[in-house]
């Protein structure tokens, strides 16, 4: 979710010399990101490309989780252990 704001704030701001860099900079994550995740994909790991498909796919699902909390798609129950 905070990644989407940086991401809008950058764009907000390109006319801004370092905000520019900001932006190549973080375009540059995300594409190691997605090349992390093909690697992934075709099975094998990557220590460099790893790292950046951590960071965003942990953010998708915290941001996932958030919306179903908040509009109640998930309930959660507990069962008594045997």
């Amino acid at each position: 979710m905070l990644m989407l704001v940086a991401l809008a704030a950058n764009l907000w701001l390109l006319e801004l010399p370092a905000y520019r860099v900001l932006l190549v900079l973080q375009a540059g994550f995300y594409a190691a990101a997605v090349i992390g995740w093909c690697y992934q994909l075709s099975g094998r790991g990557s220590r460099l490309f790893g790292p950046p498909l951590m960071f965003v796919t942990l953010n998708l699902t915290t941001a996932a989780a958030l919306w179903d909390a908040l509009f109640a798609k998930y309930r959660v129950t507990w069962q008594k252990a045997a």
